[in-house]
């Protein structure tokens, strides 16, 4: 595989995962229509990954494969940790603005009374 062919598809697959991320972030769809285009995000996702790590076997040096698996492995844990994080903080932001919420719910009927 040439070095122009790899990029035009690892390009192509990079433009269909930010299509599909984009269409469920903005939930165009119903959910049952989003659960298929969260299913076809990964294998997308999975098909970009094998055609860029094909491309690095042919391409690379045993040395260089091994330092990139490294980097990889380092890079997808603190992703990892960052994506918990993140769930922590979304989790505590939805809960505080339930309870503001009710706070000023329960603040008017006391007014109304």
């Amino acid at each position: 595989m040439n070095t122009q062919n790899f990029t035009e598809q690892k390009n192509e697959y990079t433009k269909l995962i930010r299509n599909i991320k984009q269409q469920i972030k903005y939930n165009t769809f119903k959910q049952k229509d989003i659960q298929h285009l969260q299913e076809l995000l990964k294998l997308t996702e999975q098909r970009r990954q094998e055609l860029v790590q094909n491309y690095e076997r042919e391409t690379l040096t045993e040395d260089q494969l091994n330092k990139k698996n490294e980097f990889r492995q380092k890079y997808q844990q603190i992703k990892q940790q960052q994506i918990e994080k993140s769930g922590d903080y979304a989790q505590k932001k939805y809960y505080h603005n339930k309870i503001n919420k009710l706070n000023k719910e329960s603040f008017k009927q006391q007014q109304e009374q």
